[in-house]
């Protein structure tokens, strides 16, 4: 290393950043993937419409009414709404209370394991720049 104490500092810096980005990423991921601890349940997908209608630039946000049967109560929950989300069809769905989940997909899955890796490379480097 140099003696130029203004050089370890960025990479203190930088590697910090790097830490707290991987600790997002991964707390993201971990909010996103808890979801896979929630009961299963079959519902029945009622009516769908639009958070932001659909234009040329953009296809809308598409939400579904789902309804499902848990603990001798009928829940109810709206939804993203999934390519094979019909009204009256049956989907599976993650439920918690009156809060229904197709699942984590592929951003909650993706960023837990992503920030996981950035913290466990950044976080040991920030220690060590820190030390010195």
């Amino acid at each position: 290393m140099s003696n130029d104490g203004a050089s370890d500092t960025s990479g203190l810096e930088w590697a910090l950043a790097g830490a707290i980005l991987g600790l997002l990423l991964f707390l993201f991921g971990v909010w996103q993937v808890r979801t896979l601890t929630w009961e299963k349940a079959t519902a029945t997908v009622g009516d769908c419409g639009y958070s932001r209608k659909p234009s040329a630039k953009s296809s809308g946000n598409r939400y579904c009414a789902v309804i499902w049967q848990s603990g001798g109560r009928q829940h109810s929950a709206h939804m993203p709404a999934d390519q094979d989300m019909a009204p009256g069809a049956q989907k599976t769905v993650f439920v918690n209370g009156d809060e229904a989940s197709v699942g984590p997909g592929l951003w909650g899955s993706g960023s837990c394991c992503c920030g996981a890796v950035v913290l466990l490379i950044a976080g040991p480097m920030a220690w060590r720049l820190r030390r010195s």
